[in-house]
């Protein structure tokens, strides 16, 4: 059901103040809006139970949501990262925010709704610009991708230990020699010489492909997939590489709804994260890396792992078949296992796992 169909039946009002509006190309639904849909539904929810998750930044609440016309009865959990620097109501607010996500979260599962998503999911700064906040130091994100020459092939290193029985034959590039080799400088496999002044390059990017590659092997422990089976990490690091980087296109400043994924640029293999972070292109006798690219992808993935790993599941941004977004849920093999054998419809079993607030998509690179 559409957002626009939400509204004619439950008489939605549009607008940010109101009930339900769409942002940089998603559906929202405001707490007052997902309130209305509870009313009409009777749908009641059970005294929030708060989570205290040692070693991570994070409030988690749970509760039980039932559904009293259908006799439906799911719980959902939701939570809040309040360990930013800037005061945004992220940081001062946690448990409302992590309530309120609760709440409008709890509504659109017991209904079995898809592609529409809780106003809250998204960060302050996300609201504002429609990319996640820029790292320190990053450029700019332009208007638009450049035009880049085709990846260069790069040579094969021997395969590296594996990390799970799906990763024994994984294969890392080549890595770049280090800046104490190189005098502070990194010589790349297309031939370029960079360094810490060249624009898109850091000290350190060097060992981004390895990095990755490690951070890979980290979800295929956990047996990464859905609720009916795991995913190969053919498939898990694409979703996650496109998670990572995705941006909305843009015309005259304002969003399109069509979003811009890295693997149309860079390809769908196991080399599209090493071809990204050791990526040049030159313009006018300057060369630019996309490194930075690489170091955001990377970033948002490990927030992504370590919801997975503290909370059984995590959600992602995938392209739907509009050219759009949805968000889809990725589970562990523990948590897979633990759902019941029934014969009923995976959305309408119980899940008792804590729900990862959504990563917003990134910036062009």
């Amino acid at each position: 059901m559409s957002i626009n169909e939400l509204a004619q039946q439950y008489n939605l009002v549009e607008g940010k103040q109101n009930d339900y509006y769409t942002m940089h190309g998603h559906q929202c639904l405001t707490k007052a809006g997902a309130d209305k849909i509870a009313n009409a539904e009777e749908i009641k929810m059970g005294e929030p139970i708060e989570t205290v998750v040692q070693g991570f930044p994070f409030i988690v609440y749970k509760a039980e949501f039932t559904h009293k016309k259908s006799g439906k009865s799911v719980w959902m959990n939701a939570s809040c990262r309040y360990d930013g620097t800037k005061n945004t109501p992220e940081r001062s607010h946690s448990p409302e925010m992590a309530l309120k996500r609760l709440e409008v979260r709890g509504v659109i599962k017991v209904m079995g709704l898809h592609g529409i998503h809780g106003d809250e999911e998204f960060t302050s700064y996300y609201r504002q610009h429609g990319v996640n906040e820029p790292i320190e130091g990053a450029p700019a994100p332009a208007p638009a991708p450049a035009p880049a020459p085709a990846p260069v092939q790069q040579p094969q290193a021997p395969a590296v230990q594996a990390l799970s029985a799906e990763f024994n034959a994984a294969n890392v590039q080549e890595m770049p020699k280090s800046p104490e080799m190189m005098g502070g400088n990194v010589t790349l496999p297309s031939g370029h010489v960079v360094n810490g002044q060249t624009e898109g390059w850091f000290p350190g990017a060097e060992r981004l492909p390895e990095e990755w590659n490690n951070l890979m092997g980290k979800f295929a422990e956990l047996g990464v997939g859905d609720e009916s089976r795991p995913f190969d990490r053919s498939e898990f690091e694409i979703k996650l590489f496109d998670h990572g980087g995705m941006f909305e296109k843009k015309e005259n400043g304002q969003g399109t709804g069509q979003w811009y994924l890295p693997s149309d640029k860079y390809g769908s293999g196991s080399q599209a994260f090493t071809s990204m972070a050791q990526g040049v292109s030159e313009y006018n006798g300057a060369i630019k890396c996309s490194a930075k690219w690489a170091i955001r992808i990377k970033k948002t993935c490990e927030e992504a792992f370590d919801q997975l790993k503290m909370m059984g599941e995590t959600m992602i941004n995938v392209r739907n078949a509009e050219g759009g977004t949805s968000m889809i849920t990725l589970i562990t093999k523990n948590s897979r296992e633990a759902l019941p054998n029934s014969a009923a419809p995976l959305e309408e079993q119980f899940s008792d796992t804590i729900e990862a607030a959504p990563q917003d998509p990134d910036v062009p690179f």
